[in-house]
């Protein structure tokens, strides 16, 4: 069965919408039969018909002789399953807690390449911090949406609606600096100038990775 979720979770990725998967019902109260159903609550940012037909699809495809229930949740979803589900339910994928380690992670790497830096100060170094710390915002604002997202909000779809309602719900505290975050990481993919390189790179160390740091630790609480 362990394998079985697995795959499911692996299908689910492929949807950038859907953000959590619960199982619910007989197999996660504990009371199922051996040939019982499998429960499926799919919570998505879209409703579109074409993703669930799709999605649906995806699971039936599976090489198990199990049947699937799937139930995806929106406005109209009646409120007493949705309560059992979240009471009785047991969470098997979410795109949030994913993110979170990602970004994590890769603000720890951009800390270490941050070192390795000061001790070497060679220009190839200086490159390859620029190239995490361009790795590392773009996670950043992904794994900010995940977390609006659960939060209850819509519509952040772009780097700056997110970074924007982050400002407003108090995620972050320096708008000037996230700006100029934005600002950095769009210039990464066009730098021809050393000099342009050099001053991207000062703030990634004065600045930018002190945010980005901080905003990890605030998402992770």
């Amino acid at each position: 069965m362990e394998q079985l979720m697995d795959k499911i979770k692996m299908i689910a990725f492929n949807y950038p919408d859907i953000y959590k998967i619960i199982l619910f019902g007989s197999r996660a109260r504990g009371d199922f039969r051996s040939s019982s159903d499998i429960d499926l609550a799919i919570f998505s940012q879209s409703e579109s018909s074409l993703e669930v037909a799709n999605f649906t699809n995806d699971i039936e495809k599976l090489d198990t002789l199990f049947k699937f229930d799937i139930v995806f949740i929106n406005p109209l979803t009646d409120e007493k399953l949705l309560a059992n589900i979240n009471k009785e339910g047991i969470v098997i994928m979410e795109r949030l807690s994913n993110k979170l380690h990602n970004f994590k992670s890769a603000v720890e790497r951009l800390g270490e390449a941050l070192i390795e830096l000061e001790n070497s100060g060679s220009s190839v170094v200086r490159d390859g911090v620029i190239q995490r710390f361009e790795f590392t915002t773009e996670l950043a604002w992904k794994a900010t949406r995940e977390y609006l997202l659960d939060q209850g909000f819509v519509e952040v779809n772009s780097p700056k609606s997110v970074m924007k309602e982050a400002f407003s719900y108090g995620l972050i505290k320096n708008d000037e600096i996230w700006v100029q975050i934005l600002n950095d990481r769009n210039l990464t993919s066009h730098i021809y100038k050393e000099d342009i390189s050099i001053e991207i790179c000062n703030r990634i160390i004065a600045t930018h990775f002190n945010e980005l740091k901080a905003l990890s630790e605030r998402l992770n609480k």
